[in-house]
C-alpha cells in the first residue's frame, strides 16, 4: 500500500476537520493499526524537513499538546491527569538482541550547523498556585523486579547516563550536575544527592551510598572525590599508592586512602604525609 502524504497542510481543511472529530468522538479517538512486513515500520509518522523554516524570533514545534484543566472542574478520589499516557507489555519469548524502549529519540548538530544550545529534553514543573500541595518533583522513575518472577542478568540502574566525548571536555563538565538558583530568605534545599531507604525486609537499603570503584580500569585515583578549590589546588579524597614526603599535586588538607592501608594528609606544602597516631 503507498503511503498516503498529507503536504502544505490548508487551515481551511484542518480546522474544520478537527471539529468534526471533537464532535463525533467526545469520548475519545481510537486507531487501529495494522503492521506492514517492511524492516522498519510506523504507525503514525511526521515529516518535518519543510516545517522548520528560517527568519528572526522564530519558534517552532512540529507536534504541540496543550490541555489545562478548568478552576471548576473539580475531581476527587482516585484520580490523575496526563498530557501522554503510554502503555506497553511484552509477552513474546524474544531473543536476547531485542530491545523494548518506551521513548526511543535522537537529535544532532552536523555538517556545518551552528547554535547556542544541543538539548535532548527540557521540562519544566512549577508549583504557582497560591496554595499548598503535597510534593513537587521534576521526574519519577520507577525500576521494579516482582518477586518470584525472571532475573536480570547484567545491571539494575534508575538511570543511566553515557559520556563519549572523543575530544577534550570543557572544564564545567559532568555526568550529572545538581545546581540550585534559589535566591532570598528561603530554606534551603536539604541535600544535592540523597540516598534514602523505605525498604523493611532484611535486604533493605543500598551496598555502597556512592561507587567510584570500576575493575575495568577507574578507581579512586582517577575518580576522586572533590571538595573545593583552594588557590590552584583540588582539596580531594583520594584512593592509591602515595608515598610520604612526595608532591601530592592536590591542595593542603586533601586525604589519601593508600592502597596499602596507610591514612595519607596533604600539608601545607602540598606533600603527602602519613598521619600518625598518638
Amino acid at each position: 500500500m503507498a503511503v498516503q502524504t498529507l503536504s502544505s497542510l490548508d487551515r481551511t481543511v484542518f480546522q474544520p476537520l478537527g471539529r468534526i472529530i471533537q464532535e463525533a468522538f467526545e469520548d475519545g479517538f481510537i486507531a487501529n493499526f495494522v503492521r506492514g512486513t517492511d524492516s522498519y515500520a510506523y504507525a503514525v509518522r511526521f515529516n518535518g524537513d519543510g516545517f522548520f523554516l528560517g527568519g528572526a524570533a522564530k519558534k517552532s514545534y512540529l507536534v504541540n499538546i496543550n490541555g489545562d484543566r478548568a478552576e471548576g472542574e473539580v475531581v476527587t478520589g482516585d484520580s490523575n491527569d496526563a498530557l501522554l499516557k503510554m502503555t506497553h507489555f511484552n509477552s513474546a519469548a524474544c531473543d536476547s538482541n531485542f530491545i523494548m524502549r518506551g521513548i526511543n529519540g535522537a537529535m544532532s548538530n552536523g555538517d556545518d550547523g551552528t547554535l547556542n544550545l544541543l538539548e535532548g529534553i527540557n521540562y519544566s514543573v512549577r508549583q504557582r498556585s497560591t496554595e499548598a500541595i503535597t510534593a513537587l518533583r521534576a521526574a519519577l522513575f520507577s525500576v521494579q523486579m516482582d518477586v518470584g518472577k525472571g532475573a536480570v542478568n547484567s545491571e539494575v540502574k534508575g538511570v543511566k547516563v553515557e559520556m563519549r566525548c572523543e575530544q577534550n571536555c570543557p572544564a564545567n563538565s559532568a555526568a550529572f550536575e545538581a545546581r540550585n538558583y534559589s535566591d532570598g530568605v528561603y530554606t534551603v534545599p536539604t541535600a544535592a544527592f540523597a540516598v534514602k531507604n523505605d525498604g523493611t525486609s532484611g535486604c533493605k537499603g543500598f551496598e555502597y551510598g556512592l561507587d567510584v570503584y570500576d575493575a575495568n580500569a577507574k578507581t579512586w585515583n582517577t575518580a576522586p572525590i572533590r571538595l573545593g578549590y583552594a588557590g590552584s589546588e583540588d582539596v580531594v579524597i583520594t584512593y592509591g599508592d602515595f608515598t610520604d614526603g612526595d608532591d601530592s599535586g592536590f591542595a593542603p588538607g586533601s586525604i589519601g586512602l593508600g592502597s596499602d592501608g596507610v591514612l595519607m594528609v596533604v600539608d601545607s606544602g602540598g606533600l603527602w604525609q602519613t598521619v600518625t597516631h598518638s
